[in-house]
Order: structure tokens, then C-alpha cells, then sequence
């Protein structure tokens, strides 16, 4: 890295004003910024060195590349273990009625609030089949009769909530599908 936290860089901006109080010259054009390491020592003097922007660029572009190429290497599908989970919120305004969350232990993932992952309630529905047809119409019964078969009181809601394990597969960051048993076993 050309400055790093251990070094005292100062940019055009900066350098000019050191310039004009020390009578330094002012930068080249195609020279970004100059810095010297910080640590020098009793005696030790190191010189000012500049940094031209075709380097500042170069470090960047391998900075993006090496972003990139992780984003690139992602493509691995994860399976990881997972909690669906339903309750009901007894607000009386826009919050309020059931409410369905698959949870990771590093990420929550709304189920139709909103619209996001609206396509995953159906096959949740199949999944843990609570004795009503697997219909978007059907979802208020049907968690609600999932908060009754796993139920899991928490201290803030004693009724009205269901959890039960199981597996989540996700691409990228985002939820694909749910299943009951791990596909890695």
C-alpha cells in the first residue's frame, strides 16, 4: 500500500500550504500526494516521497479487481441451518396482524413484508403443512395454526408464536429455498 495509516500523507492541498511555510516547491502535476514514514527515530531523517496519480490509480484498480474477483468467487450456493419463524403482532395499525421470518444465525429474512422473498410462502406453507391448503389466501390460518403445533414462547410474547429448525438455501446473499433436511448430510 503506498499510504498507509503508518505514514503521513498530505495531499496537493495540504503539501502547498507545508510549501509556502517551509519554501518547499510545489508539486508536479502528475505527482498525487508525498508522504514519509512516521516512525524515523532520534537522528533518522527520511525524505518526502511523492506518489504520482498513475500509481494511486494502479493501487485502485487492483483494490476493485480484488473486490470483484471475491464478489466472482461467491457463486457457491451455502446451506445453512435456519429457523422459520411466524408471530403475530397485536398492533392495530400498519405492523400489526402475522407476521412469517426465516432466521440465520447472521441474517433475518423477511417473508412478504413488503414484497421480499413474497415467492417463498407457498412452499413454506407445503413444507409444514398445518392442515390448510397451501394458499396465499390461507396464510393468516395457517400461522396461525403454526404458532399453536411449534409453539416457542419468548419473554415479550408468550402466545402467538411458532419456530421450528430447519435448512435455508442461499445464493449470493439472498434466501432460494427452505427444506427440512440438509442436503449436505
Amino acid at each position: 500500500m503506498l499510504a498507509d495509516s503508518h505514514n503521513i500523507t498530505m495531499t496537493r492541498k495540504v503539501y502547498s500550504a507545508w510549501a509556502e511555510r517551509f519554501n518547499w516547491k510545489p508539486l508536479a502535476k502528475n505527482v498525487a500526494s508525498v508522504y514519509k514514514h512516521a516512525y524515523g527515530g532520534f537522528g533518522v531523517v527520511e525524505k518526502w516521497k511523492p506518489i504520482t496519480w498513475e500509481e494511486v490509480h494502479k493501487e485502485r484498480r487492483e483494490k476493485q479487481e480484488a473486490h470483484l474477483e471475491s464478489i466472482r468467487q461467491r457463486d457457491v450456493v451455502e446451506i445453512k441451518p435456519c429457523f422459520v419463524f411466524t408471530f403475530y403482532n397485536s398492533s392495530n395499525w400498519f405492523f400489526g396482524g402475522w407476521w412469517l421470518y426465516v432466521m440465520t444465525l447472521k441474517r433475518n429474512f423477511p417473508i412478504g413484508f413488503r414484497g421480499q422473498n413474497k415467492q417463498l410462502i407457498l412452499p413454506i406453507m407445503k413444507l409444514f403443512p398445518c392442515g390448510f391448503l397451501p394458499l396465499e389466501e390461507n396464510f393468516e390460518e395457517w400461522a396461525e395454526e403454526f404458532a399453536r403445533i411449534y409453539h416457542r414462547p419468548t419473554k415479550e410474547r408468550k402466545k402467538k408464536i411458532g419456530m421450528v429448525a430447519a435448512w435455508a438455501k442461499i445464493d449470493r446473499g439472498y434466501l432460494v429455498e427452505i427444506m427440512k433436511e440438509s442436503e449436505k448430510i
